[in-house]
């Protein structure tokens, strides 16, 4: 019985508040290596006058991806508000920015929140509170879609590409795909908790353009 989610009607995604372009929607995956953790893609997906956007940002061997993810933050969103989900992404939190963790938001208000109770979860991992949010709002799982079909995988592609000098940067785009996933699941968890559904975002969400990719000193489109 708990996996069944009754769904809600396309007429919830009425509103545009112009609230979401305060916020940027931050994602990391990382690499282990003798107990240190790397950060070698930054992902950010965020709503501008364009409408949503995502970069991500990329490195081999060190955290260079962090330094050039902040650069982009503080030269073209100064003072937005960085949403994430636990702790771990907070790696790539520059100092200065305020911060939203919409794990431990989700969390605090299930017991209260009717239309979280509706989701059913069994936990509070972001792949199953996606998962649920989909069911209910009638989307497809982009989950589905990707070749990286989790965190470990996405471990498994980065650390071949650190590996191999001569990897290209081509060699980790599931990566990235799985990572822009990632980042549109805070983005629509976020609007479904303040119960106000972005239309533009839909929009983005089903046509999912082309993103760019920085891996200093190269810049290329996918």
């Amino acid at each position: 019985m708990f996996d069944q989610v009754e769904s809600l009607p396309r007429s919830v995604w009425t509103s545009q508040p112009s609230s979401y372009t305060d916020y940027v929607y931050l994602d990391i995956e990382t690499t282990e290596t003798a107990g240190k953790t790397m950060t070698h893609v930054v992902g950010l997906y965020y709503k501008d006058e364009r409408g949503y956007q995502f970069k991500c940002f990329v490195s081999k061997n060190n955290d260079t991806c962090i330094q050039e993810s902040e650069a982009y933050l503080r030269q073209n969103l100064p003072s937005h508000i960085l949403a994430h989900y636990t702790a771990a992404d907070k790696l790539a939190v520059p100092s200065g920015y305020k911060t939203l963790d919409l794990y431990d938001v989700i969390r605090k208000a299930y017991l209260e929140d009717k239309e979280l109770q509706a989701l059913n979860l069994n936990n509070f991992k972001l792949k199953q509170v996606y998962k649920k949010l989909c069911e209910r709002l009638g989307l497809h799982n982009k989950y589905d879609d990707c070749v990286v079909k989790n965190g470990l995988q996405a471990m498994y592609a980065l650390e071949r590409f650190c590996d191999l000098q001569d990897e290209p940067i081509e060699a980790v785009f599931d990566v990235l795909r799985y990572n822009r996933v990632d980042c549109m699941a805070l983005a629509l968890l976020h609007q479904y908790l303040l119960h106000a559904m972005d239309a533009s975002f839909l929009v983005d969400y089903e046509q999912c353009k082309p993103f760019e990719v920085r891996l200093a000193p190269f810049e290329v489109s996918q």
